[in-house]
């Protein structure tokens, strides 16, 4: 997290309570100054927002309105303290709004900056509240945002997370807010704990929005709709303890993402307006789907749109979330870039050795959505093989497509099937939805292993792939089947638990004593991951 620390400086600030929120947007219409916010007592890593009016909005507000910014400062010990410049949003009318979230307990207090005499000099005081035993418990995230941990990941307090969810690149368009609901909470049901799709991937229309008049961002007539659903969306998923990876540029080849845009000054455009109004919440970015597939149409390569929009994201997220760029590969040109903060892998296909991902020092997140669909069991049988190899031999963490990735049209589509049986699409998810089933049992099965000590081990087994998390270790098994592992300098008692990753069996075999070579049976013939867990 970009925390700035700086000497306390003595400003002169007007520190008034918020005002009562007023009616919805679109009753401010012409109003200046400040408009309302949300409740001054705001948690911890939650969100304040403000909203305030321009003068002089524009004749196209999201074109050629205004810039707005606030500084919010609060005291982080003696003689310092933590200051926060965040950027505001148009919201409609001559209304922009500035969303905050407060990384320290206590007061925070802020005032804005503008050119506009509507924005400017508007200053006041939130009051950020820790969160009791109970809220940690039943949301992680009150813990703080996803920052990176070495090779791992970890929240604001410091406490291990593994972060395990679903790819879902149409998210935003395809469904209605309903159905999303529906979806994260069959994710949170689950156990998962995040998700990675496209702000706008720009492939359908199913969900009734569009970000842009006509689908078209030449227009630059932004449909706010689609944003207050989304904002929704994202609300909602971290209020469910999900973190949305938030693909922030669409797909440049299957969408002509670029072409859709036509010049850089609207993509930068976009991109400025989509990080300023979704950074105060828990996610983390990618930049584009498939960034190699194109060039953009102005003087650029994609490796350099690749550096260029990840500076640009930087510079407009004052709380630094993580930032990855996607590949139909491995974006090795890009992964030694240090406002790239994790290495994105297609496991499946073309993810490469999981050792050799390793060699850029970073996070590494897989994403496999195999073409033949997760409800093909050759399908999901590579996918989940791939998940857990570079899992175990790379500390890789997963993305995996689910039944939601099935095309409208086809017969299976959930919400489609959910309606046919007369249940919620949550419902249906749960019962029927092996992708997120077998995701539930890899993160129960591997969460209890230290991966802030985790190191490649493949010396050790006799055959398959071997990592060693702290003093105890993990590995899978292509078929099965016996495997020696060298013990010699670990002794101790190990518990020894087995789970059949295409299947879900989980079987408790015969503790094992180390301080030498011991041989362990599986007792399957199908792909199989062993956790060895040191007992002391």
């Amino acid at each position: 997290m970009r925390l700035l620390i700086a000497a306390l400086a003595v400003i002169c600030v007007a520190c008034g309570e918020a005002e009562s929120p007023r009616s919805a947007q679109g009753s401010f219409e012409g109003i200046p100054g400040r408009l309302d916010s949300s409740d001054p007592n705001v948690p911890l890593f939650g969100v304040f927002e403000l909203a305030l009016g321009a003068q002089n909005p524009g004749t196209q507000p999201y074109v050629d309105g205004p810039e707005v910014s606030a500084r919010f400062e609060g005291a982080s010990g003696p003689a310092k303290s933590s200051y926060f410049e965040v950027q505001g949003f148009w919201d409609g009318d001559n209304v922009w709004r500035i969303r905050f979230s407060p990384i320290l307990e206590g007061d925070w207090i802020w005032a804005t900056s503008s050119q506009d005499m509507g924005l400017a000099g508007v200053s006041g005081r939130i009051h950020a509240l820790a969160p009791d035993e109970a809220a940690l418990s039943g949301n992680l995230l009150r813990r703080g945002f996803l920052e990176r941990d070495g090779y791992g990941w970890e929240l604001s307090d410091g406490s291990s997370f593994l972060p395990v969810g679903e790819v879902q690149w149409g998210f935003a368009e395809e469904f209605s807010l309903e159905e999303v609901k529906n979806w994260i909470d069959a994710l949170h049901e689950f156990g998962l704990n995040g998700f990675l799709g496209s702000v706008w991937r720009a492939r359908s229309d199913r969900g009734g929005l569009q970000p842009f008049d006509n689908a078209d961002p030449k227009t630059e007539r932004v449909e706010l709709a689609y944003f207050e659903r989304l904002d929704a969306i994202v609300r909602y998923a971290n209020q469910r303890g999900v973190i949305p990876g938030l693909a922030i540029g669409g797909f440049p080849g299957d969408s002509d993402w670029y072409a859709k845009f036509g010049t850089q000054e609207r993509h930068d455009r976009w991109f400025r307006y989509v990080v300023s109004r979704y950074a105060a919440f828990n996610v983390r970015w990618i930049l584009f789907g498939d960034v190699d597939a194109v060039n953009p149409p102005w003087d650029s390569t994609w490796q350099e749109s690749v550096a260029y929009y990840a500076r640009l994201a930087k510079d407009v997220d004052p709380w630094d979330h993580p930032l990855g760029s996607h590949h139909s590969k491995i974006d090795s040109s890009s992964a030694s870039n240090p406002d790239i903060d994790y290495v994105q892998v297609q496991t499946s296909s073309s993810g490469g050795d999981p050792l050799e991902n390793r060699r850029w020092g970073k996070p590494i997140w897989s994403t496999d959505r195999p073409d033949g669909g997760l409800e093909d069991p050759n399908a999901l049988r590579q996918a989940l093989r791939a998940t857990h190899r570079h899992f175990v031999a790379g500390l890789a963490f997963p993305t995996l497509g689910s039944r939601m990735n099935v095309p409208v049209a086809n017969p299976q589509f959930p919400p489609a099937r959910a309606v046919q049986q007369g249940v919620e699409l949550r419902d249906f998810l749960l019962e029927y939805d092996l992708g997120l089933r077998r995701l539930a049992e890899f993160k129960r099965f591997y969460e209890e292993l230290d991966r802030r000590h985790f190191e490649p081990a493949a010396e050790r087994c006799s055959r398959g792939i071997c990592g060693r998390f702290g003093e105890s270790l993990a590995l899978m098994l292509e078929g099965g089947g016996s495997v020696s592992v060298d013990l010699r300098d670990m002794p101790g008692q190990f518990r020894v638990r087995a789970l059949e990753i295409s299947t879900g069996q989980l079987r408790t075999l015969p503790r094992i004593r180390g301080g030498e070579v011991r041989t362990i049976d599986t007792g399957s013939d199908r792909d199989t991951a062993l956790v060895l867990s040191h007992q002391g």
